[in-house]
Formats: C-alpha cells, structure tokens, sequence
C-alpha cells in the first residue's frame, strides 16, 4: 500500500508505506522518516537505560549529551532540555552514570 504526498513545489508523489518498499529510485522525504519514526516510539513503553556521559554540553534551553555503553563499545547521542536536568535529584555531569 502506497501513500500519496505532495512534497513543496512538487506534483502529489506515490510514497512507499514500508521501509522496504523505499529504493533508491523511490525513497521516503526525511520528513516522512521522522513522522514514521516519533510514532513508532511513542508507541514504545519507557525503559530504563544504564551508560556513562562522556559528552555534555549546554546551549540554550537544550544540552547534548554523549552516552556510552558501561560494558561495550558502543555510544548514542542524545539531547534533553535542561530544564528537565535541573529537576534531577542528582545532577548530570561528565562521568556520571
């Protein structure tokens, strides 16, 4: 099943619905993506993560954060407002986990 979008300054396009039905002749707008994705994990239960900031930086309203994995090689960007890691019992820094 297909979806019909009509991208700015473009005539209305058949989109994939599925991932894989996208190619290279016929790819999803990040746009598409990125809706795709926000439902997905809003879908999603929360979990509870363990990993070491080994990146922090505030600017603004919002800081970007590095995480690592505790026992493996493996790293994920995030960012969060800081007015939600003002709230913390505990503050958020380099190192902590």
């Amino acid at each position: 099943m297909s979806e019909q979008a009509a991208l700015p300054g473009t005539a209305a396009t058949t989109l994939p619905a599925t991932a894989a039905e996208t190619s290279p002749d016929n790819p999803w707008p990040l746009q598409l993506l990125s809706q795709k994705l926000k439902t997905h994990i809003d879908r999603t239960p929360a979990a509870w993560i363990e990993g070491q900031v080994i990146e922090m930086n505030r600017r603004g309203g919002n800081a970007y954060l590095t995480l690592r994995d505790v026992d493996a090689e493996v790293s994920l960007p995030a960012s969060v407002w800081t007015k939600v890691l003002d709230r913390q019992n505990m503050p958020l820094e380099r190192g902590s986990r």
